[in-house]
């Protein structure tokens, strides 16, 4: 057994893992933002809690900046979770044509 697929599992487990969390706290934090935004435009600044733009700009703040970081660990374990890139090699130019030796 070499080493290489022992890291590559590990890698791919953690980035799956990495994946399901921020997915998790995206969902979650991106439905409870879209909600609050939503209620806060349906209430029109009639609770007496402030305007609707102090309302969306709250959601978004408290919100949304979990919701920007459960995304970045998405894309992050998606990344760590695929296989690395293979090298592109430069094809060698050769002369194919036999020498003649004197």
């Amino acid at each position: 057994m070499s080493g290489g697929d022992g890291t590559r599992a590990a890698a791919r487990f953690f980035g799956l893992l990495m994946m399901a969390a921020g997915g998790l706290i995206a969902l979650t934090t991106g439905a409870c933002t879209l909600y609050v935004v939503l209620a806060g435009l349906m209430a029109n600044g009639s609770g007496g809690y402030g305007t609707t733009g102090e309302w969306v700009v709250m959601a978004l703040v408290i919100g949304g900046l979990p919701c920007l970081i459960g995304v970045g660990l998405f894309l992050g374990g998606r990344k760590l979770s695929r296989p690395p890139r293979a090298r592109r090699v430069a094809p060698v130019e050769s002369d194919d044509e036999p020498t003649l030796r004197s």
